[in-house]
């Protein structure tokens, strides 16, 4: 097991996983997929605590033609996109919201406007890491080293500072000074298996995570083996139940962290926005464990 931090005191005893409580009983959501023949995602059928259906149609280069979804809320969507099948308007039928999406010449999402008004503005270097996010007037600015790789985002004022594991996939080891917490170590083994939130500190959490088959954060327990905290996703990603803030890492595959301010996932150096289904910025295949 690798861990994000140099050593725990001698005196502490070991860290062990801790087996699931289900006492009291667990409210549950189950969700069923269903797939087209070319291995789409046609349905995404939620029944539990939340009940409904996502669904989605295709075009013939795979591009999302139309949304609808009954689970959070009622909402029917569809998309239009260029010749170069970047996204360039979405048209909610329910609620009568047009957004339409700009890119640049190297293919990245710069403005996002809804109902003529500008909601999303993103800049970029000339790498093409984006350093910054301004959303609904609110910005989050983002640093990178030589490689594209995450050390510092600033959100709401608070920065917070990522150490990165260089020889082990560049997963983050530790975060100083985010919101919330002053320091946050990860623990790792096949996946992503804890994090040890303000150590040393009569604060100090220990929180396990209790991953789906797509590496998507379902819970996480403390040391009493009490659930602390639960999410439900979109089949996308996108956070549709459960806490926003105390953790990031809600995505355990890739390197990916969740960011709050944005509503994007930081994925293998590149922005997915889950609620859009899209990158926004092009690059080379990358494949979203969760679809």
């Amino acid at each position: 097991m690798r861990r994000g931090y140099i050593a725990r005191s001698a005196e502490k005893p070991p860290l062990a996983k801790p087996a699931l409580q289900i006492t009291p009983p667990l409210s549950v959501t189950v969700i069923t997929y269903e797939y087209d023949p070319l291995y789409r995602l046609k349905n995404a059928n939620y029944t539990g605590v939340l009940s409904g259906t996502y669904s989605y149609s295709y075009d013939a280069a795979g591009n999302r033609l139309s949304f609808s979804t009954n689970v959070t809320n009622t909402q029917t969507v569809t998309y239009t996109y260029d010749a170069a099948n970047r996204l360039t308007e979405s048209a909610d039928l329910t609620s009568g919201t047009v957004t339409t999406y700009d890119w640049d010449n190297a293919g990245r999402l710069i403005t996002t406007t809804v109902n003529g008004q500008i909601s999303r503005l993103y800049s970029y270097s000339q790498d093409g890491d984006l350093l910054q996010a301004v959303v609904d007037g609110v910005a989050t600015t983002f640093a990178y080293d030589g490689d594209g790789n995450r050390l510092q985002m600033t959100a709401d004022g608070v920065t917070t500072t990522y150490t990165l594991d260089y020889a082990a996939s560049f997963q983050p080891l530790l975060e100083i000074g985010g919101s919330g917490f002053t320091s946050k170590h990860y623990l790792y083994g096949v996946a992503c298996i804890a994090e040890i939130v303000d150590e040393g500190r009569p604060e100090e959490e220990t929180r396990y995570y209790h991953r789906d088959g797509s590496n998507l954060v379902r819970q996480i327990t403390n040391q009493n083996e009490a659930i602390t905290y639960a999410w439900t996703y979109s089949p996308e990603g996108a956070v549709i139940l459960g806490p926003e803030g105390p953790v990031t890492r809600l995505d355990c595959g890739d390197n990916a962290i969740y960011d709050w301010s944005t509503g994007l996932i930081f994925k293998n150096g590149r922005y997915f926005d889950p609620n859009t289904g899209i990158w926004i910025t092009l690059g080379g295949i990358v494949v979203w464990d969760g679809w």
